[in-house]
């Protein structure tokens, strides 16, 4: 299991002493949050923002786009230090190619569904991604509501992925509390964004958090 936190839940003004914590725990990485404003109502990092984690942390950047025209805006990201990048079905009129220029920078290419975007979506192109990224949530905003019917979106992600026989990565965002994460992850789900649901905004330390969701789901190394 792979927990990556998101990086527009932390108190910016402490961005360094927040990410010296994380580097000591288990986790995979940080999600980092793009958007623009016009994909998504609402407007959140960018390359800059990616540069400065990057200094000080050797741990992975997962960086999701939420922005328009991601074929003109990918260049932009493909030299920052990002490790993954997921970019939505929605935002692109030349997905594979997109998508097999993020893989040929060494870089795990994903695509992300929004809550109301079938996986049929996925079907001439799942056997070239490195991962799927499931929004439970509408995308922009933290704090919101999981949407109930992500959970049978993920079932039948994971059906596909056995019934093709591919090891592509299935990561959810939105609204991850640790039950939840306990039930997704028995399901099939490899990979979660932490947020204000389980980990932000909570009294208990980091760490903590961290360890128990890993040990809940049988996972004492990453």
């Amino acid at each position: 299991m792979n927990l990556y936190p998101s990086l527009m839940c932390v108190e910016f003004q402490n961005l360094k002493e927040e990410i010296e914590n994380f580097n000591q725990t288990k986790i995979a990485g940080y999600h980092l949050d793009i958007m623009d404003g016009n994909f998504v109502p609402n407007f959140a990092l960018g390359t800059n923002d990616i540069l400065a984690v990057r200094k000080i942390t050797d741990k992975k950047l997962d960086i999701h786009l939420m922005v328009d025209n991601t074929d003109n805006q990918i260049n932009c990201f493909l030299d920052k230090g990002a490790d993954r990048i997921s970019i939505h079905y929605e935002s692109t009129k030349h997905l594979d190619r997109t998508i097999r220029l993020i893989k040929s920078k060494g870089i795990e290419a994903g695509i992300a569904l929004n809550p109301s975007t079938p996986i049929n979506v996925l079907d001439e192109i799942i056997g070239v991604l490195d991962f799927v990224l499931i929004m439970s949530v509408n995308p922009g905003f933290a704090s919101q509501t999981y949407i109930e019917y992500s959970t049978n979106k993920l079932q039948k992600l994971v059906a596909l992925r056995k019934e093709r026989k591919l090891d592509f990565d299935i990561e959810v965002d939105g609204s991850m509390s640790e039950d939840r994460i306990k039930l997704l992850g028995d399901i099939g789900a490899d990979s979660f964004v932490l947020g204000t649901a389980s980990l932000f905004k909570k009294k208990e330390k980091y760490d903590s958090i961290i360890n128990r969701i890993l040990n809940t789901n049988g996972v004492n190394n990453i």
